[in-house]
């Protein structure tokens, strides 16, 4: 597989400590890295500098973010809007937060079609739906979010972000207020969307279980610095880190669970 991304990247803040330090991932196409970390080991920071938000945080992104040959970060915000929701699409955690309730399902698609393209969004859009086995027709199209269930909410949120077809997701705890089931169901999609479509997937969590179940690699943040990454497996058997022993223990009677497999009823 090819490089798709490589970083060596660190985010300031104003008259607060540095978020991230020299932080060096690199990923390659189609595939599953899992970043993991307590709250504030720089995590969603990482994500928001990989799609150039970081400033909206009041934060200053340094060094490198290569993607396809080019660095980002010296990208004026005109061409970041090229890459940004077009080439790498972001999955947010909370669909309360991130779907607008006065807007129908049909309205999401749009506006997110029109930021980058011209022409009928609808083609595209029943195809992200049927991606992500939700019901492609004119009703569904007609709902609002309120309507849906929270499953089916995130689930929408992962279709929304595929719409242009995007080489990279970036999944920011999607899974984190959801229940065991619906996790599962999320985990599952996630997986057959990267099987299925090739979408490299930069999956951030803090829960060790979740990301065993998804399989890929694993990277490790701890106080905004990357101390330890490797093969899920492999890192969940042996690891070598304080900080990634320290998370384990964490876990009562730990146990690597097996792949979630999921079928959906729509």
């Amino acid at each position: 597989m090819s490089e798709l991304l490589k970083t060596k990247l660190s985010v300031h803040y104003a008259n607060k400590r540095s978020a991230l330090h020299e932080v060096e991932l690199a990923m390659a196409e189609g595939e599953i890295l899992s970043l993991i970390g307590p709250s504030g080991s720089g995590k969603s920071t990482l994500g928001l500098a990989l799609l150039g938000l970081i400033g909206l945080k009041g934060g200053r992104a340094e060094g490198e973010v290569w993607w396809r040959g080019r660095n980002l970060l010296t990208l004026p915000e005109r061409e970041w809007r090229q890459v940004r929701g077009r080439e790498m699409a972001l999955v947010p955690q909370s669909p309360v937060a991130s779907l607008n309730p006065a807007l129908t399902l049909g309205g999401h698609f749009e506006d997110a079609w029109r930021a980058h393209a011209k022409g009928d969004w609808r083609i595209r859009a029943r195809e992200a739906l049927e991606a992500v086995s939700l019901p492609a027709d004119d009703a569904f199209l007609k709902r609002y979010p309120g309507q849906l269930s929270v499953g089916q909410a995130q689930r929408l949120l992962v279709g929304l972000a595929l719409l242009h077809r995007p080489a990279l997701l970036i999944a920011d705890e999607p899974t984190s207020a959801l229940d065991s089931v619906t996790v599962a169901e999320v985990l599952g999609l996630l997986r057959r969307v990267n099987q299925e479509h090739g979408t490299a997937i930069l999956f951030i969590s803090h829960d060790l279980i979740t990301v065993a179940a998804l399989g890929g690699r694993v990277a490790i943040l701890e106080a905004g610095r990357l101390v330890e990454q490797g093969e899920t497996e492999q890192m969940f058997a042996s690891p070598q880190h304080s900080a990634t022993q320290r998370l384990l223990q964490a876990i009562e009677h730990y146990r690597l669970p097996p792949k979630a497999s999921v079928h959906w009823e729509r």
